[in-house]
């Protein structure tokens, strides 16, 4: 990137790279959050809602990270605007 095109994207607000690394801390925080309220505590009954929906595992934890999760998702979308 050019002196030029860095001091735009500074000038403009935060630069697109610590956006997504914000946006990735935040997200992880909250699923941390969301599944220690979830698992440990049964907070909604998150983990309840998880077992009548038949799901194979009932953690909140386990459904946030398994493979075809909301994480994978958002991991194949930034992998998506890497590439092009």
């Amino acid at each position: 990137m050019t002196r030029v095109g860095r001091e735009r994207a500074t000038r403009n607000g935060l630069n697109p790279a610590t956006k997504v690394f914000a946006g990735a801390v935040v997200y992880l925080v909250v699923a941390w959050l969301l599944s220690y309220a979830g698992d440990v505590h049964g907070f909604l009954g998150l983990g309840q809602r998880l077992a009548n929906r038949g799901a194979e595992r009932p953690f909140v934890w386990y459904y946030l990270f398994m493979e075809g999760s909301p994480t994978e998702w958002l991991q194949w979308g930034f992998l998506a605007a890497a590439a092009g």
